[in-house]
Order: structure tokens, then C-alpha cells, then sequence
């Protein structure tokens, strides 16, 4: 089954069977291929600042990869160029490298060599956007450092207040129900702060032997006390030869609370069923653990945003809950997805064992 890279590729090469057994391997892998058969008509193509990798050809008829690599790299800072070159040609590969070149090629190129360069390409791109993006939160941890104390302190003599005000307004049922009111928005305000200050803090994880369902109880045990009364249910199925695996339970917990808390968000009456089922990752055992619900569902139009950052579908809340839960997983090593469901929403993870 060919892997969907969903990346961008320019092939810059002169000849012409060259090129379309390229282009027909990296069609075969997933990819969106645009073609140039020389250094101008690289350098002048329409898609060139929309390309996340640029595989080109060291000799073409009009420069060098050497002459067009600076060229390439001003105009389209953010790619990540492939050099293709002959076997005598190596020193001049490395050369290239030295000019902003990730990698070479040595012709004839097979599809082996193709996914195995595309695959380091992709692993380096997402480094170094997981080195961005952990720079932007380290500021914003920074910031929210600063502001934790205060924040909390301030909430903490709000509500004292507000317990103050309320017994002396015990005799007013509508103002009561108003200090309610805002007792309520107050609760929202401290989950929203927690919520951003959780996500800004650096995911640390101390990996031991622990059991996944034995974590799902607790996390829906502590949440059904929270439910005053409403009409909650947890289903479980196991299809799996064990749940042990070697992971951070404290943070498998902050998994399942925030995936069963938007599912309780959804609905009242909430069902929420759990599957573990023996699966592998990279050919290694690993636990598959399916999450499901009787809510709405995710619509079709949005299943691609659900993890980002500050999204929801909801009129509250952060829209953090499902960012959290991706970082940890990729603390892990493991993978998290929306599954298909014919009714409400499940979410597939993958956690290894080891």
C-alpha cells in the first residue's frame, strides 16, 4: 500500500525517461509531482514556492546544480532539495550539500532509494517544526510562569468573596442565582487558564509498566462522581492478549479525561466505549485502544482540524483538550486518529508496548 506523503515534489531533470520513471515512482508513493527540464524553467515555475522538496538533477543543459542552488534556496527558502548525480560525481554532490542541499542521489535511481531519501526528508522537515513549535511554547510557558500566581490568587479571593456574598444575599433567590451565574463563569475562566498552562508546559513522561484499562477506570471513576446524577456509561471490549504496556500513566490519564470530558461535553446522556485490540508499530507489538462515543460526530469538514491548536466546534473552552492529547502521544512514539463511525466519534490510538 503506497504511503500518502501528501507532499509537494518538483523533479528537475533533462531527460526525458529519467524524469517520468521519477515521476511515476514518487506518483506510486503518494506524492504530488510538478516536472522542469531545466535550470530557468525551475527556477521560473509557478508551484516552485508551494513545493515542500525539489529533486534536482546536478548537470541540466543550461547550469549546474551548484549555479542554481543559491538561487533556489532565496526563492524558496522552506524546501528541502534532493540532488540527483552520477557516480563520478560525488565530490560535487557534497559540495551541493554544503550549498543547502539536504541529500543525493545516485543514478539510476530505484523506488527503494526514492521512499528511503523521502522518509529522511520528512523526519528532518518535522524536527524541525517540532523545534519551532516547542520554541513557541516555551514562550508561552514563559509567559504563563509569570502569570500563574497572580492568576491563581486572584481567582482564589474572587471566589472567597462570592462565598461571602452569597450567604449574606441568602434571602434573595435571584441574586443568589446570579452569584451562581458568575461562580459558573469563574469555574470556565480557571479550566481555560489550566487548560493553556497544561498545553505551554513541556511534556515530561517517566515511562513504566502500567495497565491501560486500569487507567481508563480511574479517569471514568473520578469523572462519573463529577456527573451529579446525568446519565453516564462506559462499555469495554477486549480483544487484546494484555493492556500492559511501558508508558507515563499520569499522562495516559490526562489522555482519557480530556478525550471522555469532550464526549460528556457533547451530551448529556453520554455512552462511551473502549476496544483494545493486539495491533503492531514498526513491526513491534504494540496496543490499539478505540475510543468511542454516542455524540454528534466530527464532521466530515473538519476531521483534518480537530488536533490543532485552539480549535472546537464548541461555545466554550480552549479548544486545547485534543492539541494536549497529540503531544502526549508523540511523547510516546505512538499515534493517535480519527477513526470511521457510523455514530458519534472514535478515535483510534496506538500505543507500543515497549
Amino acid at each position: 500500500m503506497p504511503q500518502n506523503y501528501s507532499q509537494r515534489i518538483l523533479v528537475v531533470e533533462d531527460d526525458d525517461d529519467t524524469r517520468s520513471a521519477v515521476v511515476d515512482v514518487l506518483s506510486g508513493l503518494g506524492f504530488n509531482t510538478e516536472t522542469a527540464a531545466t535550470a530557468n524553467a525551475a527556477l521560473s515555475h509557478p508551484c516552485l514556492v508551494d513545493v515542500e522538496c525539489v529533486l534536482l538533477d546536478r548537470i541540466l543543459p543550461d547550469a549546474t546544480a551548484e549555479e542554481i542552488l543559491p538561487q533556489l534556496m532565496r526563492l524558496a527558502p522552506d524546501c528541502s532539495v534532493i540532488v540527483l548525480t552520477g557516480h563520478g560525481d560525488l565530490e560535487s554532490a557534497v559540495a551541493c550539500q554544503r550549498l543547502g542541499a539536504v541529500d543525493y542521489l545516485v543514478k539510476p535511481v530505484g523506488s527503494d532509494a526514492l521512499q528511503e531519501a523521502f522518509r529522511r526528508v520528512c523526519m528532518a522537515r518535522r524536527s524541525d517544526s517540532l523545534r519551532l513549535q516547542a520554541a513557541r511554547l516555551a514562550a508561552v510557558g514563559d509567559a504563563m510562569t509569570g502569570l500563574s500566581h497572580e492568576c491563581r490568587n486572584a481567582l482564589q479571593r474572587a471566589q472567597a468573596s462570592l462565598d461571602l456574598l452569597t450567604d449574606d444575599l441568602a434571602e434573595n433567590k435571584h441574586a443568589v442565582r446570579l452569584v451562581e451565574r458568575i461562580q459558573s463563569a469563574q469555574g470556565d475562566l480557571h479550566r481555560m487558564y489550566e487548560d493553556v498552562k497544561s498545553y505551554a508546559a513541556p511534556v515530561h513522561i517517566s515511562p513504566a509498566r502500567c495497565r491501560v484499562d486500569a487507567i481508563v477506570r480511574q479517569v471514568w471513576n473520578e469523572l462519573s462522581s463529577q456527573r451529579n446524577g446525568h446519565p453516564i456509561s462506559l462499555t469495554e471490549s477486549m480483544n487484546a492478549s494484555t493492556t500492559e504496556i511501558v508508558a507515563d500513566a499520569n499522562s495516559l490519564q490526562t489522555l482519557f479525561q480530556n478525550l471522555f470530558e469532550n464526549a460528556v461535553a457533547a451530551r448529556d446522556d453520554v455512552s462511551i466505549g473502549i476496544g483494545y485490540e493486539d495491533s503492531t508499530m514498526n513491526n513491534e507489538p504494540a496496543l490499539l485502544v478505540k475510543v468511542s462515543d454516542n455524540g454528534p460526530g466530527i464532521r466530515d469538514e473538519v476531521r483534518d482540524k480537530v488536533f490543532d491548536e485552539f480549535f472546537t466546534t464548541r461555545t466554550h473552552g480552549t479548544g486545547l483538550g485534543l492539541a494536549i492529547c497529540r503531544r502526549i502521544i508523540e511523547a510516546h512514539e505512538a499515534t493517535i486518529e480519527l477513526g470511521e463511525s457510523d455514530a458519534g466519534a472514535e478515535f483510534r490510538i496506538t500505543l507500543p508496548c515497549d
